[in-house]
């Protein structure tokens, strides 16, 4: 029989569950990093220094063109050179991707201490801790956000047409777009970096 301080069965049903998939989620995370790792250095026999430059400068690219308005979401570009983005995609998944992203900075700050590790992590811990705080509801993650002033490839992810998207919120005086009916698949991205940016 469960004691007065217990937590009933179906919240703690639901924490175990939660709990479990978060460390599935970071087990999948790992596993598909290391033996992606490890193809590329068969693959091309590469040194550890050369796969960490090709890492540093994938890392610089992807911060300039699959990060829209702070947040991690794929993008469609113009041509083979991947220089032009033509449009975002993945709309309703870029929570639990840029906190996936926060994860990483946080472990590589863990390893290596580096000041570009730690710049990544402040910024994406404000990027989240925006989300987390624009829809006025304490405990609702918005899905992105971005100001209402963005770029035409940006604001073509948040459509005035769309039912999950609400518009010209006034935040840090400034108007935002942001997009809501989050699912709790972006909870759990967000709060393994969020958990690991706190360490």
């Amino acid at each position: 029989m469960p004691s007065a301080h217990s937590p009933p069965i179906i919240a703690r049903d639901f924490q175990e569950t939660t709990q479990v998939k978060l460390a599935v989620t970071t087990l999948l995370i790992a596993s598909t990093v290391f033996l992606v790792s490890l193809a590329g250095a068969a693959e091309a026999d590469e040194s550890p220094q050369a796969l960490f430059d090709r890492a540093t400068s994938h890392d610089l690219w992807m911060r300039q063109r699959l990060m829209p308005a702070g947040g991690v979401m794929p993008a469609h570009f113009t041509d083979a050179s991947y220089t032009q983005v033509q449009n975002y995609d993945g709309r309703r998944d870029p929570a639990i991707w840029t906190g996936a992203y926060l994860a990483a900075q946080a472990l590589r700050l863990l390893e290596t201490g580096a000041a570009d590790a730690r710049n990544q992590v402040h910024q994406r811990v404000r990027v989240l801790d925006r989300w987390w705080r624009i829809s006025g509801d304490p405990g609702y993650l918005a899905r992105f956000a971005a100001p209402a002033n963005s770029s035409e490839a940006i604001l073509a992810t948040l459509p005035a047409s769309d039912p999950e998207v609400i518009r010209n919120v006034p935040f840090n005086n400034q108007l935002w777009h942001w997009r809501g009916r989050v699912s709790r698949d972006q909870y759990q991205g967000v709060l393994l970096g969020m958990s690991l940016a706190y360490e």
